[in-house]
């Protein structure tokens, strides 16, 4: 086998569905504690009148999301070209910002269009291990606007690999 295998190598959780984001949302938290790093992919779909306002990252103690506390210094990659026909000019479909750096407020600046964007943040665990709360909680502010979205977190470097991988929504 070529590449990775997904569902044996890696852990996927769906901490938000795809809905629309009117009003905000805040993601299910999850849980850090057995990986050595997530990727957090964001799919933007049909786009309101305006953009989210920011997408910050919490660190918790639980998965319900006890003690959040906002946290920066993650890189972060979006691709404003993605979807059919918006492809860059070499024909490539690519993450072409980033990687760009957040603080404490989080992902404050968006492109003109958030309509078919893929944003990827990127986190090691051992950017975590000052505070010792080990879930992580996304909350994605927005101005009302119906914009929709969806949000996985990929985790890798797992303590515990196989097939049926443990929860980390719980």
């Amino acid at each position: 086998m070529n590449g990775v295998m997904l569902a044996e190598a890696l852990h996927a959780a769906q901490i938000l569905v795809p809905q629309s984001i009117s009003g905000g949302k805040t993601c299910q938290a999850f849980s850090m504690a057995e990986a050595e790093h997530v990727s957090i992919l964001f799919t933007f779909g049909a786009k309101g009148a305006a953009n989210p306002t920011s997408i910050v990252l919490n660190q918790c103690s639980t998965a319900a999301g006890a003690g959040a506390t906002a946290f920066g210094g993650w890189p972060y990659y979006v691709q404003s070209n993605g979807g059919a026909g918006n492809l860059t000019a070499g024909g490539e479909d690519v993450f072409d910002q980033g990687p760009l750096w957040a603080t404490t407020a989080g992902i404050t600046s968006f492109p003109t269009s958030i309509a078919n964007v893929v944003i990827s943040i990127e986190i090691d665990s051992a950017l975590l291990e000052d505070l010792g709360l080990p879930y992580i909680q996304v909350v994605i502010a927005d101005s009302g606007n119906v914009t929709y979205c969806g949000v996985v977190a990929i985790l890798s470097g797992l303590r515990y690999a196989y097939r049926a991988s443990p929860s980390v929504t719980v």
